[in-house]
Order: structure tokens, then sequence, then C-alpha cells
């Protein structure tokens, strides 16, 4: 039971130091004039935040959702700059703005 344990913690460790490491990359104060890592994306779906996947937060009551460089929104809109368009899920996404 005890060994079952430690080895869920560690895993768990594990997975936490290489989302540390994933958030390291990311410098936030670059400016961002197309989708990447970092970048805060307006889309005609809401606002993304590419970094890792943290799901729905809410920020200055704003709602935002938060996904890792390799979901499929992410995917699909990577390299788009504000004004262009993406198809995720089989439906055209405007990127409204990046920052």
């Amino acid at each position: 039971m005890a060994t079952q344990e430690r080895d869920r913690n560690a895993g768990q460790l594990h997975q936490a130091r290489q989302l540390a490491a994933e958030l390291a990359r990311i410098s936030p104060d670059a400016p961002c004039d197309a989708v990447r890592p970092g970048a805060l994306v307006h889309t005609s779906l809401g606002w993304f935040y590419l970094a890792i996947s943290a799901g729905r937060l809410v920020v200055g009551g704003q709602e935002c959702f938060a996904v890792s460089g390799a979901a499929p929104v992410a995917l699909a809109l990577k390299g788009k700059r504000a004004g262009e368009a993406a198809v995720f899920n089989g439906k055209t996404v405007q990127v409204l703005a990046v920052s």
C-alpha cells in the first residue's frame, strides 16, 4: 500500500516538474503578434492562453481557457495573426486579437 502511494506521488511530482519546465520556457512579457506559447488569443470561440493545460480560468472577470501547445485548438491556431482564420473541429474560427 505504501509503495503504491509513493509511486503515485512520484508520478505526480514528475508531472508537476514537467509542467513547471514548460511554464519556464514561456516569456509572458514578450510581445506576441502571432499565436505561439505564451500568447493570449481572443477568438470567435472565446479567449485562450497557450501555456499548459489548466482549463478554465477567470481573470478580471473574463473567462479564458489555458491550453497546452499540443491541444487541438492550439495546433489549429498556431502561427495565426489577428484577422486570420483557422479551422477547428470543422468550423471556422476567427482570430480577433493576439497579445
